[in-house]
C-alpha cells in the first residue's frame, strides 16, 4: 500500500495506451532510479476510437483528461505525466495520428510495436503523413519482444531496488490486471532450421495490461531522463511543499486565536 497517490520513489511518470476496437486501455507508471517501477493508474476508457475528438463523450476526450491529470505525492507536491506512447496499430491508425498531432510538444507519441528479439526497445522516429492535411507526426517503432522479456524478468525480483516492480492496492490492480500482465510466454520455434524465440499469448487470456506496461516503458526510453537531476528537483519540490504546509498550519493557528489574545508571535 502506497503512502500517497505517487510514492516517494517515483521520480517521473509515463503512460502507455493500447488501442482496441471499442475502448482505450491505459496504465500510468512511476519510475525511479535504475528503472524501479510503480503502478500508479490502470484504467479502461470505453468508447469508439473512430469517433473524432470533437464529438461529445469521445473516448479521446477521456484520454486527454487522464493525460493532463495531476498526481499527488505524500509531501503534497504535484506530478504530471511526462511522456506517453499510444499504439497506432490496428484499425484506428489515423485516429491515433490525429490525437497525437499537436500534442507531441507534451511528449504524446504514436508508436507501432514490432516483433523481433534483436530489436531495440525504441528506434528513432519516422514521419507519417496524416490525412488530407499532410501534416507530419513522429512514429516510433517499439521492440515489443525485448521489452516483454525485461518486464517478465523484473516480475521475478523479490527485493525492492533496480528494476523491481511495485503495485498498489487500488482499483485497476486486481486479479484481472495480473492475469493480463502475465498473459504471454516466450517459446522457441525453429525457422528454416534455426531456433527463434517469440512471445505468444496464452489461450483464453487477454494481454492489454502487458502491452500498456511495455508502451509505458517505451515512453520512458524516449524521455531518457537524467536521474540525478530528477532526484535533485524532487528534493527541492518536497522542501517547498513542506514549507508551504508549515506556513498554512501557522496561518490556521493565528486565525483560531481568541479575541484579546496578546502576543508578539
Amino acid at each position: 500500500q502506497y503512502s500517497a497517490e505517487v510514492p516517494d520513489g517515483a521520480l517521473v511518470l509515463t503512460a502507455g495506451v493500447d488501442t482496441q476496437d471499442d475502448r482505450l486501455e491505459i496504465e500510468v507508471v512511476g519510475w525511479g532510479e535504475h528503472e524501479e517501477s510503480y503502478g500508479i493508474l490502470r484504467q479502461t476508457l470505453w468508447g469508439d476510437p473512430g469517433d473524432p475528438y470533437t464529438v461529445e463523450g469521445s473516448v479521446w476526450r477521456a484520454l486527454e483528461a487522464v493525460l493532463t491529470k495531476t498526481f499527488e505525492r505524500a509531501d503534497g507536491s504535484k506530478m504530471k505525466i511526462s511522456s506517453t506512447c499510444i499504439d497506432s496499430g490496428g484499425h484506428y491508425t489515423q485516429a491515433v495520428y490525429g490525437f497525437v498531432k499537436g500534442r507531441e510538444k507534451r511528449r504524446v507519441f504514436a508508436i507501432k510495436g514490432m516483433a523481433g528479439e534483436t530489436r531495440p526497445i525504441v528506434t528513432s522516429p519516422s514521419q507519417k503523413k496524416t490525412g488530407k492535411q499532410k501534416r507530419h507526426v513522429n512514429l516510433f517503432t517499439v521492440g515489443v519482444d525485448p521489452a516483454k522479456t525485461i518486464v517478465h524478468s523484473r516480475l521475478t525480483l523479490k527485493d525492492p531496488g533496480p528494476g523491481y516492480c511495485h503495485f498498489p492496492i487500488r482499483e485497476g490492480y486486481g486479479a484481472n490486471f495480473f492475469s493480463e500482465l502475465t498473459a504471454e510466454k516466450r517459446i522457441k520455434k525453429f525457422v528454416q532450421g534455426f531456433p527463434k524465440y517469440v512471445w505468444v499469448k496464452i489461450r483464453g487470456r487477454r494481454n492489454e495490461s502487458l502491452d500498456c506496461r511495455v508502451y509505458a516503458m517505451a515512453a520512458l526510453y524516449i524521455l531518457n531522463p537524467i536521474w540525478e537531476k530528477l532526484i535533485e528537483y524532487w528534493a527541492g519540490e518536497s522542501a517547498k511543499a513542506k514549507k508551504k504546509t508549515s506556513v498554512e498550519a501557522t496561518a490556521k493557528l493565528r486565525k483560531k486565536k481568541p479575541k484579546g489574545f496578546a502576543s508578539n508571535y
